[in-house]
Order: structure tokens, then C-alpha cells, then sequence
């Protein structure tokens, strides 16, 4: 396995699949270098290419991850918070200090707020 997910990001994941997607469909994480953390992500739902390289099943979890986002990843945990101090994926990353850096598609804010409401927020 490339890399684990914590409870809350594969809790995080499968709600995103099971409201956005068919079940078909996979969670896509695209991370590159940058950030506060060395790395910047993003997500979206995708439906995969028939036999594609890039699917991966993690933690039960159908995900598309680029072979150069697996690079990065290799050895890492993708974490998920949800608080008033910080918002998004929490990469701990082998002999490095964990920090939140995602970026989320406009069109899932909407579906984010949804499944996820939180009582602080406009």
C-alpha cells in the first residue's frame, strides 16, 4: 500500500463518493509539491478508465491517484479534520510535521456543506 487513511478520511471519502457519484465511481486525489505541508492536493469524483493504473483500492476506498501524486504519498497517512481551526486532508508525512493543505472544486463546496454542516459557518 502506497499510503493509509485515517477513519476520518476514508469516513470523509465515502461520504463524498456515496452523495456525488455513481458506484462506479472513485475518489480522485491529485497532490503535488507546495503548500504548508511541501504538498498541495486536490479532489474531485471521477468515474475511472476501464482498466486504469491510477485505481487504487485503499482501506475499501475506490481511489484515482496519479503515479507521480503516489510518489509523494509513498509512506504517508491522509488524515481529514473539520473544525474551526482547520478545514481539509492532513498529510503526515514520514519524519515530518502534519499540516492541512487541500483544495477543494467549487462545485463540491456545496455538496460539502451539505454533508458535512457545520454550525459556525455562513
Amino acid at each position: 500500500m502506497p499510503f493509509g487513511l485515517t477513519a476520518a478520511a476514508e469516513q470523509f471519502m465515502r461520504r463524498m463518493l456515496r452523495f456525488s457519484a455513481t458506484p462506479t465511481s472513485a475518489f480522485r486525489l491529485r497532490v503535488k509539491p507546495g503548500g504548508c505541508s511541501g504538498l498541495s492536493a486536490e479532489f474531485d469524483i471521477e468515474e475511472p478508465a476501464p482498466d486504469s493504473a491510477e485505481l487504487l483500492v485503499i482501506s475499501g476506498v475506490r481511489m484515482l491517484v496519479d503515479f507521480r501524486s503516489q510518489g509523494l504519498l509513498a509512506g504517508a497517512t491522509i488524515d481529514f479534520s473539520d473544525s474551526l481551526a482547520q478545514s481539509g486532508f492532513i498529510f503526515r508525512l514520514p519524519g515530518q510535521q502534519a499540516a492541512s493543505c487541500s483544495v477543494t472544486p467549487p462545485q463540491l463546496v456545496t455538496l460539502i456543506n451539505t454533508v458535512f454542516p457545520h454550525p459556525h459557518r455562513g
